[in-house]
């Protein structure tokens, strides 16, 4: 299980192909997508979080890609942002990553 911690919120966490949210004051975890049904082909590996620019980024092992997913708003946009397209430099079953807001 990947966490990653930022503001309002205390954590977010990967567990049996779900993300969940835990309010930043305690209280019961809930589905960060919502409604049961996450959109995500696959399943969540892992995860990490830019507080910067306020999106959370998931690594799929099943459907090799990366995607990022906008926190703020009611709707929870996300998007593909490396796949395996089938190039030597593309992205194969990613098990782990790092980000550095700071440094762009």
């Amino acid at each position: 299980m990947d966490e990653a911690v930022f503001d309002h919120y205390q954590s977010f966490s990967c567990s049996q192909c779900t993300i969940y949210v835990s309010p930043y004051g305690g209280g019961n975890k809930t589905e960060f997508l919502g409604n049961g049904d996450s959109g995500i082909v696959g399943a969540p590996y892992t995860i990490a979080f830019d507080w910067l620019g306020r999106n959370l980024y998931i690594g799929n092992r099943i459907a090799s890609n990366f995607e990022a997913v906008k926190v703020d708003g009611k709707v929870k946009h996300r998007t593909i942002i490396l796949a395996n397209d089938g190039n030597r430099t593309s992205v194969a079953k990613p098990k782990s990553m790092c980000l550095d807001p700071l440094d762009g």
